[in-house]
């Protein structure tokens, strides 16, 4: 509402006019049609507040995932999975893809069966004013994977914390839905700790950081909500051990969340000599960010942004961290550049974390403040690159394998 947040474009938008004349048929009532893996179905959530459900019977132990695409792109829908006993296990908002709008709200869920039996998928919002109907045929698809998924270790207390060293990365589950997970890391006297959360599975996750003698006592808090990452971190600490815990984010167990897909969990330390005031407020001035290196950066006064520059070998994913140390969270932007401009590759985030998909090249990050600060914030900003596109794509590869390329 406010002038200075409204957007315009010179890009055409489309109107989509569709008529469907033959609905697609569906089980009535709160009958589940059986959903065979590999076999993909169409449906429809028609009339509104339509709810769709879907049996899925595993033959032993393993991981199902479930892909829903084209869902009404109108209203919040929710996709669940059901255990025998009616509980939600799991649950996850479609989303819009940003590259085909169009195309509709699309879900990818992960769980994982102990041993033989029925889960439920629930697609569908029953709530009073949900317009969530459409004639447009949506498309449900499992897959079912007979590999048992184990924890990264036994570290559901305090007592048997994950040890993490410095800038390297652990992946581990959370699971099952009342699985707790402890880290602990050993900071040098007045060092920075920041710890990175990366949450591809749809759990809604809240990570905590504390000093071991103090447990109980937070030093910082975040919740990242499902496909949403998030970092915690401390300033100036004394010099001991520090504990991060990973739970649910809800103290029902009941409405906990648990998933079949790894979390990853980088923590960092940084010493206060190590913070430098970098100059570079435009993207011709961009300063170097190796892969795999960290920086530790300060913002001049009166500098609104800072340029940075990575050199990506070849097309994939690339990923950057940053985390702030201000009285707001900072804005985290990559472009990838096209001539003598930048093209924005990647939405800006205001967490931690920001991805996107390049050809190779050079890459901008762009990272912006809040130009009404008190003080100029510092940053820490970490780069790596990958030819993987998304480790959610393909949930059930093994860790270490090669992994080919997909057809069309």
């Amino acid at each position: 509402l406010q002038d200075r947040n409204r957007r315009a474009s010179k890009d055409a938008f489309t109107v989509l006019v569709h008529r469907e004349e033959t609905l697609v048929d569906e089980p009535e009532g709160d009958q589940a049609r059986p959903l065979d893996a590999g076999k993909p179905v169409d449906a429809q959530l028609f009339p509104d507040n339509d709810v769709d459900l879907y049996a899925i019977d595993a033959p032993g132990p393993g991981r199902i995932r479930v892909v829903v695409t084209d869902l009404p792109g109108t209203s919040w829908i929710p996709v669940q999975i059901l255990d025998a006993d009616g509980q939600t296990v799991l649950l996850q908002a479609a989303t819009v893809a940003p590259s085909a709008p169009l195309a509709g709200r699309h879900a990818a869920l992960c769980w994982e069966m102990r041993a033989q039996g029925r889960c439920i998928v629930r697609i569908g919002n029953k709530e009073a004013g949900a317009r969530s109907a459409s004639v447009r045929p949506y498309r449900i698809r499992c897959e079912f994977d007979q590999v048992a998924l184990a924890e990264a270790g036994t570290n559901d207390s305090a007592d048997t914390a994950t040890p993490l060293a410095d800038g390297a990365p652990v992946e581990d589950l959370l699971f099952p839905r009342t699985d707790v997970d402890w880290y602990a890391i050993d900071v040098p006297e007045g060092d920075s700790l920041i710890a990175f959360f990366e949450n591809p599975g749809g759990l809604s996750a809240e990570i905590r950081l504390s000093a071991a003698a103090e447990r109980d006592t937070e030093l910082s808090k975040t919740v990242a909500w499902p496909d949403a990452d998030g970092y915690v971190q401390a300033d100036g600490l004394p010099a001991g051990r520090y504990l991060i815990r990973v739970q649910n984010a809800s103290s029902s167990n009941e409405d906990r969340r648990a998933s079949a897909l790894p979390y990853r969990i980088v923590a960092k330390t940084v010493a206060q000599a190590a913070w430098a005031e970098v100059s570079a407020p435009a993207k011709d001035k961009a300063r170097e960010l190796a892969l795999g290196s960290w920086q530790a950066v300060r913002f001049p006064k009166d500098q609104e942004a800072i340029w940075l520059r990575v050199a990506v070998p070849s097309a994939g994913s690339v990923r950057v961290l940053g985390a702030s140390f201000g009285e707001r969270p900072m804005q985290l932007a990559l472009a990838e550049v096209d001539g003598s401009s930048g093209r924005v590759a990647s939405p800006r985030s205001y967490v931690g974390v920001s991805r996107a998909v390049v050809k190779g090249g050079d890459v901008l990050v762009c990272l912006s403040r809040w130009s009404d600060e008190a003080e100029p914030p510092a940053v820490l900003v970490y780069a790596d690159s990958s030819a993987v596109v998304n480790s959610a794509t393909a949930p059930f590869a093994t860790p270490g394998a090669t992994v080919g390329p997909l057809a069309a």
